[in-house]
């Protein structure tokens, strides 16, 4: 069984290449992120993984992934995967083969290799592949078929022993395929486990009967237990009757509380409204009293103010205009004769200042020669006409022209004031001075203290409109003592019925604390009908059960006669038990020492395949036991550097490839860059001993090792 060729792209990695395998030794070279480790894996991952469960690649490399893999046996296969779209797998004879499966790359194995067995059965009849698919599992098929790069750091051992050991037990004879099927296929499970499965049955058929019948012996004699329990339960629901029933009258008296400390809380929130009311009566009244007694201190000159003296003062007010009047009149009549004196005063100091200049003026520029005689002359007509026009100007303003008008204005402002003098004296108020700055600050002073006396009397009115009538209040002052005495009774009332609420605890009136005590009631109420329910429940339950209680003696009998073929059959099966033991015991023996023989054989053939790779440099270091122990422990060990494990391991499975020739199957084995960790002289070694194991089976190597590449044919990547 060869793989013939493969071809293989991917963006980024293959473009279509087609890779050719040699029937022995094929090394495939290519330089680091060339894609070989991809497609060793890719290889193993569909060839055997399509019909196991061989996850080697994660599911994104598979994106835009074509892989055909063309394996030979005395057919012709083509599995071929194009990415997560399709999986088809062609077998026939060399010529286009047969469809032995195609569908979905996410099909379960199992399903793909159940197609398969079935097709290979019925189309192909291929004796070769169908034994691998057969003797092989998942794990079977990863520790013979493929190597993984030291590089790796795998989460579970490399080489399971449970596979090895079956690798190194299993041949023709078939004496270690009969062990598996009759005491399990691992050493947990004790010789004779499977085959006795009819023991333990019988056990627990044995079990079972003791059981009913305990049962049925339980429910004759539990007759009475279920009567007395019923009336216990019976006794139990009276008791929580009783107590649901005390607990609704102590509910209703906390209810009876609540509404009279209510009923308490108003009267007393009355008594309350009705003192605060006479309260503010009280202090209204002493108020308003307050007020008049400020009004009579500062303003006792209204004290006895009749209506003719109002009267008087309106009259007052308009005395006091016709004065001003006047008085302004007057005020005017002397500004405007100030005004004409100053008008005139100017025009004639011009006219004097102009001509007098004007003179000069000629005078000094010789424009006006005049004999000196003649200049005085004119300079005395000059002052002439000067004289003569202040008193054309001056002369009206002395002589009043209008004697009659300020003759009026001074008459009527003595009967004004004759008048002003009359209306004070019957107001009785005393005025020395009657100028107007003296008449208008009085009346000023005198008309403010009335204003402010006329708003006193005012706010002392609206005061008064606020008071109570006096039978009304003493109607409340009755209200007030009729409550207090309701209140009294209410209170003693409510002290009295406080003991009775037994939960309460306290002689104070607390409605808060009433309300949390009927909250309280009503939780137990609550949890005391839940037990009630609970037990009525259990109730129905005894009445049902004491209702089917009848005789069971012919079931008991039906069940004796059961026990007794039970036992017959369990000590058959005892002496059946003691037999498959000695012969498992046989079979162990026999087995143990073939294992021991063959592990010993595996440790040698591995001992000579390492020393021929590391030239004997580690014989004292790696002996057979340290190779058994490797083996042992799953391709670990935990004193061995990783260079050499990985040596180790290659030595075990090239190995391994003699005990899979021994059972007619030789399935390529695929290594992943094991020249890493070594130099020129192991990797010749190495090679070497590959291509003497090539010529049993087919081997592929992908490596990066440069200096093999021009040793022998090779194909690069």
């Amino acid at each position: 069984m060869r793989i013939k060729r493969c071809v293989a792209s991917r963006p980024g990695l293959f473009n279509n290449r087609t890779l050719e395998f040699n029937e022995g030794l094929t090394i495939v070279y290519g330089r680091n992120g060339s894609g070989k480790s991809v497609l060793a894996r890719a290889m193993i991952e569909l060839v055997w993984g399509s019909a196991y469960p061989i996850t080697l690649l994660k599911k994104e490399i598979w994106e835009n992934f074509y892989l055909e893999v063309h394996l030979a046996t005395s057919f012709n296969y083509s599995f071929i995967r194009n990415s997560d779209r399709l999986l088809s797998i062609l077998g026939g004879d060399g010529k286009p083969g047969a469809e032995l499966f195609r569908g979905d790359p996410a099909t379960p194995p199992e399903s793909v290799r159940s197609a398969l067995f079935d097709r290979l059965t019925s189309t192909v009849n291929d004796p070769a592949l169908r034994g691998m698919y057969s003797s092989l599992n998942a794990d079977a098929f990863s520790a013979i078929s493929f190597i993984a790069s030291p590089t790796d750091a795998p989460e579970t051992p490399p080489l399971a022993y449970d596979i090895v050991r079956y690798m190194l037990l299993q041949d023709a004879s078939g004496f270690y395929g009969i062990y598996r099927a009759a005491y399990g296929a691992t050493a947990e499970r004790r010789p004779g486990d499977r085959l006795l499965d009819e023991f333990l049955n019988a056990e627990a058929e044995l079990r079972e009967i003791e059981k009913k019948t305990r049962i049925i012996e339980i429910q004759q004699s539990r007759g009475d237990k279920i009567l007395k329990e019923r009336r216990q339960v019976e006794n139990e629901i009276a008791r929580i009757d009783n107590r649901i029933a005390a607990l609704r009258v102590e509910h209703m008296l906390a209810g009876k509380l609540i509404m009279m400390v209510d009923n308490l809380g108003s009267v007393e929130k009355r008594i309350d409204d009705i003192g605060a009311e006479l309260l503010d009566s009280d202090e209204l009244i002493k108020t308003i009293a307050a007020r008049e007694a400020s009004i009579e201190s500062r303003f006792p000159q209204f004290r006895d103010f009749t209506d003719q003296k109002k009267q008087n003062l309106k009259r007052l007010q308009e005395t006091y205009r016709e004065i001003r009047d006047i008085h302004v009149a007057l005020d005017n009549y002397t500004s405007a004769r100030k005004a004409r004196f100053q008008k005139a005063t100017g025009i004639l100091a011009l006219t004097g200042s102009g001509g007098i200049a004007l003179i000069y003026f000629l005078v000094s520029r010789g424009l006006l020669a005049l004999p000196v005689r003649v200049r005085m002359y004119l300079l005395t007509g000059l002052m002439g006409l000067l004289v003569l026009m202040a008193a054309v100007l001056y002369l009206p303003l002395v002589i009043p022209r209008r004697p009659r008008e300020l003759a009026a204005l001074l008459d009527s402002r003595n009967v004004i004031e004759t008048k002003l003098q009359e209306i004070l004296k019957e107001n009785e108020i005393e005025l020395f001075d009657y100028k107007l700055e003296a008449v208008y600050g009085f009346l000023l002073q005198y008309f403010e203290e009335y204003g402010e006396y006329a708003d006193g009397l005012l706010e002392l009115f609206r005061l008064r409109e606020g008071l109570k009538s006096p039978d009304y209040l003493s109607a409340l002052q009755d209200e007030r003592q009729e409550l207090s005495r309701a209140a009294s009774l209410k209170r003693e009332e409510v002290l009295a019925n406080l003991p009775r609420l037994a939960r309460y605890g306290s002689r104070e009136i607390d409605e808060v604390r009433i309300r949390s005590v009927m909250e309280d009631i009503d939780r137990e109420i609550a949890r005391l009908d839940g037990e009630r329910q609970t037990e009525g429940k259990i109730l129905e339950q005894l009445a049902g059960e004491v209702d089917t209680a009848g005789n069971y003696e012919d079931e008991l009998r039906l069940l004796g006669e059961k026990r007794a073929m039970a036992e017959q059959r369990y000590e058959r099966l005892t002496a059946r038990k003691k037999t498959m033991n000695l012969i498992g015991s046989i079979f162990e023996e026999v087995i143990g020492r073939r294992e021991a023989r063959q592990i010993a054989r595996l440790a040698r053939s591995t001992r000579e395949k390492f020393n021929t790779i590391t030239e004997n440099r580690h014989i004292t270091e790696i002996d057979d036991d340290a190779i058994i122990r490797f083996i042992r422990a799953g391709g670990r060990l935990d004193d061995l550097n990783p260079a050499l494990a990985h040596l180790l391991l290659l030595a075990v499975k090239i190995a391994l490839a003699d005990f899979i020739l021994e059972w007619g199957i030789a399935p390529p084995l695929i290594v992943d860059d094991p020249f890493i960790f070594m130099d020129d002289r192991r990797g010749e070694n190495l090679e070497r001993m590959l291509a003497e194991a090539a010529r049993e089976r087919q081997i592929i190597v992908f490596t990066q090792h440069g200096s093999l590449s021009d040793r022998s044919a090779r194909i690069e990547l």
